[in-house]
C-alpha cells in the first residue's frame, strides 16, 4: 500500500515518510480504501480526494486556520482534517451499502488525533465495526482514553480474558488467555530451546503475551550461560523462577536496569527536555521531545564522554524499545511506564553527573531553543497579523509552514512557553512571539477555544513594553475572537473597541487589518445586543472598503454579506434576501472566493427565506446546503452544524414539530461533543430545542430544559445578556400559561 501511494501521490519516499510521521498512517489508510471503493461505489469522489490531500498549500491550511462556528462568518478554507476526512470516507462507504471493519492496535498508546477519529466512527450509524485491542495494564496510564471509553457509553463493549463477556454476545463467546500453545511459539521466537520445567514456568507465570515478550528481551536471559543447560536450552532455577517480576512494569524496569548508563543518561535528559515536564500546564499535553535540541543540550552539559551518549542515544532510538519516532525529529517513549522509569531512575544518574542537574539542563534547553527562534528554525518571526479567523484576506506569500515541520514548530513554541513559565527564558517577547505563533495555529478550532483563551489571558500577564505591536495586534485579535466564540461577547467587544484604537494609530483607518477589526467589532456587537450599533459599522466599513479596494474585494463582499444578516435581524429581511441574491450572482466576478464561501451565503439566505414565511423553499435551499457542506467540510463542521440546526427550525416553522424535535436532539448531541456544553452556538441549540418542546405541549420536558439552559446563560453569558433574558422569559410564559 505505502508503494502504490507513494508512486501516485508522493514525489520521494522522504515526502511520504514525513507525511505519514505528521498525520500518521491515517491518511494512507483512507487513500488505499478509496482507491479499492472507488471501483465500485459512485461518487466518492477520489480524485479530488486525492488532489487535496497531496497539494502542500491545502494541508498547511487545514493545520492552521479553521472558522469559528458562527454561521455569520465564513467557513473561508473549508478543509477539515483528516480525521473527518477519514471519518467522512468511512461513512460514505458503509451509507453505499458497505459493512466496515477497523482494527486498531495498541489503542492504550491512542493520542488526541486518533480518540478524534475513533469517536467519529463510533457515532456514526452504519455498519462499523471498530474493534480494538488494549493492554489492560496500560489503559489507566492514558487518561484521555479512559474518559473516552467512558463517554462512549453502550455503544463499547469490553472484552477480557478474565471475564466472560455479557450482551450483546452470545455466551460462549469471549478471548479467554492466549492459548499456551500460542505463548509458547513467542517464548521460542526469542528461546529456540528452553528447558520443559523452564517453559511451563514461564508459560504459567506470563498469560499475559506483552509480559512474556519483555521477559525473553532481558539479556542476561538470552546471553550469559549461566542460564543454559549444557546444550544451549533456557533453563531457571526454582529461585530464579519465582524471582521473576510478574508485571509489566517490573520487567520494564529490569530492561532500564540493562540498558548502557549512557543511554540511561540521554533517555533522562529527554525526559527533562519534554515540555510537558517542563510546565504541564503551558505544555498542552506536548510530550514530545526534538532529537536535534536533545542532541544540542547533551552537547551543551559538556559531558566527559559526550561522544558516547550521543552514540548511545543513536542505539537506543534505533531499537524502538524506548524510543518511538514521531517524524525525523520528534520522538517520545513508546508507553508512558516508560516514561515514568525515566524520570525515577534517570534522575539519580543525573545527579551523580551533574550538580542540580534539571537546572542545567534546562539552562541549556533555554539556549538552544531562543537559538532556533532567532535563526528562523521553526518559529516564523513574522507571521501575518490578518484575521485566520474569518480568513479576511490570503495569507501574505510563502509563509505557509511545510507539513512535515508543523509539529516540530510545536513542540518548539511549547518549549519557549514552558521554560518562560519555569522562568529559564526571562523574555517577555519570546513568549509574546510564542503565543501568537499558537494562536494562528489554532484559530477558530472549537475544540481548542478554552486553550486560546488560557493563552491571550497569559499574554496579558507579560510586560507590554518587550512586546512589539505586530505580535499584540495579532494575540489581542485572536484573544478577542476567542472570548465571542467562548460567550463572552461585551468582553469580546471591548477587546476589539481597544484593539481598533491602536490599529488605526499605528496603522491607518484604511488598512486591511484594521477594517478587519471593525468587521469583527460589528459581528461581536450584534451578538452583544447592539443591532444597531454593528449595522452602522458594516455600512461604515463597507463604503470605506468600496473606496479602496472595490466591490469585487473578498474583505468587501464578506462585509456586504455581514451586514446583509444583520439587517435581517433588524427585520429588514426583504433587503437581506435583495443583498444575498445580488451576492450570489457576483460570485464569479470574486476570484478569492471558494465553494464553502457560496454555501456560507446560501445558507444565509434560505435563512431569511424562513424568517420571510417561505418556509418550504427554506427547507429545500437548507436540504440542499447541508448536503453540499457534508461533503465540502464534513459531518461534525461548526458549519453543517448550523445548517442542520437552521433546518430543524424550518421542519418545525412548516409543521413537522415531531420531526423538528428529533432532528434537535440529535443536533444538540453533536453540537455538545464538538463544541462544548458551554459554547454560545449549543445553547441556543438547546434554547430552540426546549421552544418546540412547549409547542409540541412537552410543557414539563420544556420547563426543566428551559430551566437548565437558563442556569447555564445565566453562568457563562450573565444574568443580563439578552440571550439570557431571552430564555428567561420563554420560562415565565410557559410558568405562568401552566
Amino acid at each position: 500500500a505505502l508503494v502504490s501511494v507513494q508512486e501516485r501521490v508522493f514525489s520521494s519516499l522522504g515526502q511520504a515518510r514525513r507525511a505519514i510521521a505528521q498525520e500518521g498512517v491515517l491518511e494512507l489508510v483512507a487513500i488505499s480504501v478509496e482507491q479499492v471503493a472507488a471501483a465500485v461505489v459512485p461518487g466518492i469522489g477520489t480524485a479530488a480526494r486525492l488532489a487535496r490531500w497531496a497539494t502542500r498549500e491545502t494541508r498547511a491550511r487545514r493545520e492552521t486556520r479553521r472558522d469559528i462556528g458562527s454561521e455569520t462568518v465564513f467557513d473561508h478554507d473549508g478543509s477539515v482534517g483528516i480525521v473527518d476526512e477519514v471519518a467522512d470516507l468511512l461513512g460514505r462507504l458503509t451509507g453505499s451499502g458497505f459493512p466496515v471493519v477497523v482494527l486498531v492496535e495498541d489503542v492504550h498508546r491512542a493520542d488526541e488525533v486518533l480518540l478524534s477519529l475513533l469517536g467519529g466512527l463510533i457515532r456514526r450509524d452504519g455498519s462499523i465495526l471498530l474493534i480494538t485491542t488494549a493492554q489492560p495494564d496500560l489503559l489507566d496510564a492514558n487518561p484521555p482514553l479512559t474518559e473516552f471509553m467512558t463517554e462512549s457509553g453502550s455503544r463499547l463493549h469490553r472484552v477480557s480474558h478474565l471475564v466472560a463477556p455479557g450482551a450483546p454476545f452470545q455466551p460462549g463467546a469471549g478471548l479467554g488467555e492466549l492459548e499456551a500453545d500460542a505463548r509458547a511459539r513467542i517464548l521460542h521466537h526469542f528461546h529456540p530451546r528452553v528447558e520443559n520445567a523452564t517453559e511451563q514456568a514461564l508459560l504459567a507465570r506470563y498469560v499475559n503475551p506483552l509480559a512474556l515478550e519483555l521477559f525473553c528481551q532481558i539479556g542476561k536471559y538470552k546471553q550469559s550461560k549461566t542460564y543454559r543447560t549444557p546444550d544451549g536450552a533456557l533453563r531457571l532455577t526454582s529461585t530464579e523462577r519465582r524471582r521473576l517480576p510478574p508485571k509489566v512494569r517490573d520487567l520494564y524496569r529490569g530492561l532500564w536496569d540493562e540498558l548502557p548508563q549512557d543511554a540511561r543518561i540521554a533517555l533522562a535528559i529527554a525526559w527533562v527536555i519534554t515540555p510537558a515536564n517542563i510546565k504541564p500546564t503551558d505544555a498542552y499535553r506536548e510530550d514530545r521531545w526534538n532529537d536535534i535540541v536533545l542532541r544540542d543540550v547533551i552537547r551543551r552539559l559538556e559531558f566527559p564522554r559526550t561522544e558516547d551518549i550521543l552514540a548511545a542515544l543513536d542505539t537506543s532510538r534505533r531499537s524502538g524499545t524506548w524510543v518511538c519516532s514521531v517524524d525525523d525529529r520528534l520522538c517520545s517513549f513508546a508507553e508512558a511506564i516508560q516514561a515514568d522509569i525515566a524520570r525515577r531512575e534517570g534522575y539519580d544518574l543525573l545527579d551523580d553527573e551533574l550538580d542540580d542537574a534539571r537546572r542545567q539542563i534546562l539552562v541549556a534547553l533555554s539556549h538552544s531553543v531562543v537559538r532556533g527562534a532567532d535563526t528562523g528554525a521553526g518559529v516564523d518571526r513574522d507571521p501575518d497579523t490578518a484575521d485566520r479567523t474569518s480568513r479576511l484576506e490570503a495569507p501574505l506569500p510563502n509563509h505557509g509552514t511545510p507539513l512535515w515541520q508543523a509539529a516540530e514548530e510545536v513542540n518548539l513554541l511549547r518549549s519557549v512557553l514552558a521554560l518562560h513559565a519555569a522562568e529559564f527564558i526571562s523574555s517577555d517577547g519570546e513568549a509574546a512571539r510564542a503565543i501568537q505563533a499558537l494562536l494562528a495555529a489554532m484559530a477558530g478550532n472549537p475544540s481548542e477555544r478554552d486553550e486560546r483563551i488560557r493563552l491571550f489571558r497569559r499574554f496579558k500577564q507579560l510586560d507590554a513594553g518587550q512586546i512589539d505591536d505586530r505580535a499584540t495586534f495579532a494575540i489581542r485579535h485572536h484573544g478577542a475572537g476567542a472570548l465571542g466564540e467562548n460567550g463572552e461577547y461585551s468582553d469580546a467587544v471591548a477587546e476589539f473597541r481597544s484593539l481598533l484604537a491602536e490599529r488605526r494609530l499605528v496603522l491607518g483607518p484604511d488598512h486591511r487589518h484594521t477594517l478587519n477589526t471593525r468587521n469583527n467589532l460589528g459581528f461581536w456587537l450584534s451578538r452583544d445586543g447592539h443591532l444597531r450599533d454593528s449595522i452602522e459599522e458594516f455600512r461604515t466599513v463597507l463604503k470605506e472598503r468600496l473606496d479602496v479596494f472595490g466591490p469585487h474585494d473578498r474583505g468587501t463582499v464578506i462585509t456586504r454579506y455581514m451586514l446583509a444578516g444583520r439587517l435581517g435581524e433588524a427585520e429588514e429581511v426583504s433587503t437581506a434576501i435583495k443583498m444575498l441574491d445580488e451576492l450570489l450572482e457576483e460570485c464569479s466576478d470574486s476570484p478569492d472566493l471558494d465553494e464553502a464561501d457560496v454555501l456560507s451565503i446560501r445558507h444565509e439566505r434560505a435563512y431569511w427565506f424562513g424568517r420571510d414565511g417561505q418556509h418550504r423553499r427554506a427547507i429545500a435551499e437548507f436540504e440542499s446546503v447541508l448536503e453540499d457542506r457534508m461533503a465540502v467540510s464534513g459531518p461534525d463542521h461548526s458549519h453543517t452544524l448550523s445548517t442542520r440546526h437552521n433546518l430543524a427550525g424550518q421542519r418545525g416553522e412548516s409543521g413537522d414539530i415531531e420531526g423538528a424535535i428529533s432532528a434537535y436532539r440529535a443536533v444538540l448531541t453533536d453540537h455538545e461533543r464538538v463544541l462544548g456544553p458551554d459554547n454560545a452556538q449549543t445553547m441556543r441549540v438547546r434554547h430552540h430545542l426546549a421552544l418546540w418542546l412547549a409547542r409540541n405541549d412537552c410543557r414539563d420536558e420544556a420547563i426543566d430544559a428551559f430551566t437548565a439552559v437558563l442556569a447555564d446563560r445565566r453562568r457563562v453569558l450573565g444574568p443580563e445578556h439578552h440571550e439570557t433574558l431571552r430564555t428567561k422569559a420563554e420560562l415565565e410564559h410557559l410558568i405562568d400559561d401552566v
